[in-house]
């Protein structure tokens, strides 16, 4: 099979960041990345222009990892109360999922994304969870969540 060496415009998953200098095949390279201006076949003529990708992307990192430790300041001092309806032995009627818990977020001006937060399986139980969100590769942080019944159980 025949290959090509391409110089990465933009991120392409699985494949690499802008700037990387990768080895995809011929036909892929000419009918995909290039046609939709994804990538550049590698040339000494590039050189220049993958410095310049590679100091922007750079950038952008610091710029994204100053912006989640901001984020994870604000969600470490965030209090979310989830009020849930549960039956006479303190049983929830359903579960928090990681839907509501960003719902509750964005009630207190916090935008996360679903997928940053970690959460094996939907909370069943009343109290106190700490659920990991993992806002950056190198930012990660914790939101605590407490869980308490609409209805005191007697």
């Amino acid at each position: 099979m025949a290959t090509r060496e391409v110089i990465l415009l933009k991120r392409v998953p699985k494949l690499g960041k802008e700037g990387d200098c990768v080895s995809v095949k011929a036909g892929y390279a000419r009918n995909y990345l290039t046609v939709r201006k994804i990538a550049v076949i590698k040339e000494r003529a590039n050189r220049k222009q993958v410095e310049a990708l590679i100091r922007n992307r750079a950038i952008r990192e610091a710029n994204e990892k100053a912006e989640a430790e901001a984020l994870a300041k604000k969600i470490a001092a965030a209090r979310i109360i989830m009020t849930v309806r549960t039956g006479e032995q303190g049983k929830l009627f359903g579960s928090v999922s990681a839907k509501e818990i960003v719902t509750a977020l964005e009630a207190q001006g916090i935008s996360i994304d679903r997928d940053a937060l970690h959460l094996p399986q939907p909370i069943r139980e009343l109290g106190q969870h700490r659920i990991d969100a993992k806002l950056h590769p190198e930012v990660t942080t914790q939101v605590i969540i407490e869980v308490v019944s609409e209805n005191p159980i007697v």
